[in-house]
């Protein structure tokens, strides 16, 4: 039975696909002018926020995500963050376009919260999502009488698809957003959040829709890889 495979690697190209969309979608955005209530921001300002993006998601993996796995389960702990996630890619350049056009200053202290507390959420909640698919395919695969044989099948798969969406998320992403921008400069139906909404459908799709279809194994195996998981922290603190 290769239904639920099939399925994980729904969420893994789905997942892959909204986080290479942010790193193209979110820059495009930030350094908007402020003449078209954009917020003007350098490449280095930018850059910052993924820097930042980056020390959380090391922290997190690190310190927060197999506490986290094991608290709530894998599958549980998927579903959360894709949930948390989806809402920052719905209303974030809502907010930021809606704060430049009242006039709020773009390196105010406002603003940069705005812009750095996006890109540690999707940086940390999706980061760490990485090694959630890779545990519950990898849990899959344990399942099965076959399970040697499989292995390298269905991590080759998942590599694939991984790949695939990467290569095509910045084409229709940076389609999108230019396809925003020139409706909304002709006040048309769409607007500079057309990028940000597409992957919030893919990730409600692929992500959370897909997650709550998989059968009853996989809750059940992932309660069982969960409590394998022990951070090397706790570990040489001597947590059990």
């Amino acid at each position: 039975e290769m239904k639920p495979l099939m399925v994980l690697l729904v969420m893994a190209g789905g997942h892959s696909y909204v986080y290479t969309g942010w790193e193209l979608a979110y820059p495009l955005l930030a350094g908007m002018g402020t003449g078209v209530e954009g917020e003007n921001w350098s490449p280095a300002d930018i850059g910052s926020t993924f820097m930042v993006g980056s020390i959380g998601l090391m922290s997190f993996s690190l310190l927060g995500f197999a506490v986290a796995a094991r608290r709530v389960g894998l599958i549980r702990l998927w579903v959360i963050s894709w949930c948390i996630a989806t809402t920052v890619l719905f209303t974030f350049p809502r907010v930021l376009t809606a704060a430049m056009g009242a006039g709020v200053e773009p390196k105010s202290v406002w603003v940069r919260v705005l812009n750095y507390g996006a890109q540690l959420v999707i940086s940390i909640l999706l980061g760490g999502n990485f090694v959630t698919i890779q545990v519950m395919v990898n849990s899959y695969v344990a399942t099965r009488a076959d399970g040697g044989h499989v292995l390298a099948l269905a991590n080759g798969w998942l590599a694939s698809a991984q790949a695939f969406v990467r290569a095509t998320s910045p084409l229709a992403t940076g389609s999108l957003f230019t396809l925003g921008v020139v409706s909304e400069s002709d006040h048309g139906m769409f607007g500079r959040s057309l990028a940000f909404d597409q992957l919030a459908v893919v990730a409600a799709i692929c992500c959370i829709g897909a997650a709550w279809s998989l059968p009853g194994w996989a809750v059940e195996q992932n309660q069982a890889a969960t409590k394998a998981l022990r951070s090397p922290l706790l570990q040489a603190k001597g947590d059990p």
